[in-house]
């Protein structure tokens, strides 16, 4: 009905109330052992490469440089309905910095604003 919006969401709920059912039933030592048992993997990759919001950093860049902030376009959808794919280009001005993909705008144009910063960084080291 909602076209798939709000899953990431819905899935985080389901995944709360798994673990309340497990500490409910067996206390919190066997919660740490599913955890562990099927996420330690994900958890020491997130330590090596922490989560960034590129977005952020790149919008700080802009305003420091050029005292105004970024814009973000969709270049163009593909896909279903319920499985879409979202193409972003993020620009500072006409000049477009980075495009992106993801299965939502926000996402996109986060995977836009990391390219734009590492053209950036990459134009900057050499």
């Amino acid at each position: 009905m909602n076209d798939g919006r709000g899953r990431d969401t819905i899935l985080a709920d389901l995944f709360e109330a798994l673990l309340a059912a497990i500490y409910l039933d067996s206390g919190l030592c066997e919660v740490k052992a599913f955890f562990w048992g099927h996420f330690q993997e994900e958890v020491q990759n997130y330590l090596k490469d922490p989560l960034r919001n590129w977005k952020a950093d790149f919008q700080d860049y802009c305003q420091k440089k050029y005292q105004r902030p970024p814009s973000y376009r969709v270049l163009k959808e593909f896909g279903p309905d319920h499985n879409k794919i979202f193409e972003v280009v993020a620009c500072m001005g006409d000049v477009e910095l980075g495009v992106g993909q993801g299965s939502s705008k926000k996402e996109a144009e986060q995977n836009a604003a990391r390219q734009a910063v590492e053209k950036i960084k990459a134009e900057q080291n050499g």
